[in-house]
């Protein structure tokens, strides 16, 4: 019966949801790294993503890849729901700027409409960007984002 119950419990299990939010960060924030090489890390983290050009940076390479997917093995890919257009973006754009809120909604946009993204979580991401909130309620969004950055990774 005990072999029952701890198969139902994490294989890392966090003491708080505190706790569980940094390991989320941390595992983005090394995954980040390593994809683009960008200087990031669990304290930059909000910092890095806050102007939208990495969220849209990612947004235009997961496209790129689905269209060499799709030139590769074009039978396959027309029966998966996979990025047809880019995202329009301003790689300049600074920090609590109209600018930094245009790519962050174009990113949002593109997830929703190309990557069929959908949910109620999704559609705060702006929110918790620049608030910097990181209290319970804002996993979803976390989760949200990671999904996005996880789809066709490479």
């Amino acid at each position: 019966m005990s072999g029952i119950h701890s198969a139902t419990k994490s294989i890392r299990p966090f003491r708080s949801s505190e706790e569980y939010l940094y390991a989320m960060k941390e595992d983005l924030a090394e995954w980040l790294k390593d994809l683009y090489g960008v200087e990031i890390n669990v304290d930059k983290f909000l910092e890095v993503l806050e102007t939208g050009s990495l969220l849209c940076h990612h947004a235009n390479s997961v496209t790129q890849v689905a269209a060499e997917f799709l030139r590769e093995y074009p039978s396959l890919a027309e029966r998966m729901k996979l990025p047809r257009s880019g995202v329009t973006f301003v790689s300049s754009a600074q920090p609590a700027t109209f600018l930094a809120r245009d790519n962050i909604s174009n990113f949002i946009n593109w997830s929703r409409n190309q990557m069929h993204i959908k949910g109620k979580s999704f559609k705060n991401i702006y929110i918790l960007i620049r608030a910097h909130m990181w209290e319970l309620r804002t996993q979803s969004e976390l989760i949200a984002v990671a999904t996005v950055f996880n789809f066709l990774s490479f």
